[in-house]
């Protein structure tokens, strides 16, 4: 028993080093520091190993080594740990977080490449969840997301080009042609597709950029600052409102929703090294508009029947045949609104002062429609 307490003191003195070295962005280190902290772990977590009535200890030993092989990217590791504890009478609240780490480990192994080579103007998305199997996908899904990212990447073009932000309307022909996307076979990662994005001619470059991979960076770090919450930073790198607000919008709609997809994820190669990115903050928690204080919220499910452009205006008809009038932002009707044209939604919106008029704050496909 001593030896056990050894190694775990051990395990925890390597993460604490760790943690602090990943702070300092010294990935190598930190990543060297976790595997062996989960070695250290792993010893201590097998002296429970056949010790089934000792819980929740050995629960809580194979649930940290199991931590800490995610950490290190040991996936096959951490799945063995992460089953070894549910394979014992570990308490309701480990066996979630046990599932929990499971989880992680399936979507880690989903952003890996499978033997696929990304050249610099690729990027890999990934989907996983109840309606996704091996290499295939249910079509709204996916092309939710694929047209999703698809919004995201133009207007980031268009913001590097300093163009105003297009209220409505198609996207120019010429960004559109010269920033083609393109799409590869699905692989069998759950669902996975590499988007390969066409190379700008010199006249159509975004000046001080190397166009393609500097997009790609951008779509990438500012989708990790949304995943994190840090509205801050994202606030700095997009300080034009329209463009932050769609911006939002736009990464919520590509969230998961912890139903028919669990998992986003995307791969790049960037300067030559991969990254990868697994968004795994549900879409539910992601407000594009901040609330304002005492300002009262209102839901309503209807059929979108109505847009006017010009007003930024909208209609949705309730289950009653009641019409609610709804004030759209401008950054968020082209790219959001305008595709839910005649479908069932659900809105969320702010009762705005004296007027009573509703303000959307979120709006996305009504769950009955969704399914």
């Amino acid at each position: 028993m001593a030896d056990f307490t050894i190694l775990h003191k051990k395990a925890m003195d390597l993460a604490e080093k760790a943690v602090l070295a990943k702070i300092k962005n010294d990935i190598q280190n930190s990543k060297s520091l976790f595997e062996q902290a989960y070695e250290a772990e792993r010893k201590a977590a097998f002296a429970y190993a056949d010790k089934i009535a000792k819980e929740p200890t050995r629960s809580v030993l194979f649930r940290s080594a199991a931590a800490l092989a995610l950490n290190a990217e040991l996936f096959r590791e951490a799945e063995q740990m992460a089953c070894l504890g549910i394979s014992g009478t570990a308490p309701q609240e480990i066996l979630e977080e046990l599932r929990d780490i499971l989880e992680d480990v399936h979507f880690g192994r989903h952003l890996k490449l499978r033997g696929i080579e990304l050249e610099e103007r690729d990027i890999q998305l990934s989907i996983a969840g109840g309606e996704t199997g091996l290499g295939v996908v249910q079509s709204d899904v996916f092309m939710e997301k694929f047209n999703t990212t698809e919004r995201l990447f133009y207007r980031i073009v268009e913001r590097k080009m300093k163009k105003p932000f297009r209220e409505q309307g198609r996207i120019e022909n010429n960004i559109k042609e010269n920033y083609q996307l393109y799409l590869s076979v699905p692989r069998a990662a759950s669902y996975a597709v590499t988007i390969r994005i066409g190379r700008p001619t010199t006249q159509m470059m975004i000046p001080g950029t190397d166009v393609v991979g500097d997009i790609v960076a951008e779509l990438m770090e500012n989708l990790r600052l949304v995943n994190e919450g840090d509205e801050v930073t994202l606030r700095e790198k997009i300080p034009e409102d329209d463009y932050y607000q769609n911006f939002v919008a736009l990464a919520k709609n590509l969230a998961p929703d912890g139903k028919k997809v669990n998992l986003v994820g995307f791969t790049a190669n960037l300067s030559g090294e991969v990254k990868e990115l697994a968004l795994t903050r549900k879409k539910a928690e992601i407000t594009p508009v901040p609330l304002r204080n005492k300002e009262k919220t209102v839901e309503i499910t209807g059929t979108l029947s109505y847009a006017d452009a010009k007003n930024k205006k909208i209609k949705v008809t309730d289950k009653k045949g009641v019409d609610h009038k709804v004030i759209v932002d401008k950054a968020i009707l082209s790219d959001i609104v305008k595709p839910l044209w005649e479908d069932t939604v659900t809105l969320t919106g702010t009762i705005e002062g004296r007027s009573k008029e509703i303000r959307l704050l979120s709006i996305e496909k009504a769950v009955d429609n969704a399914e």
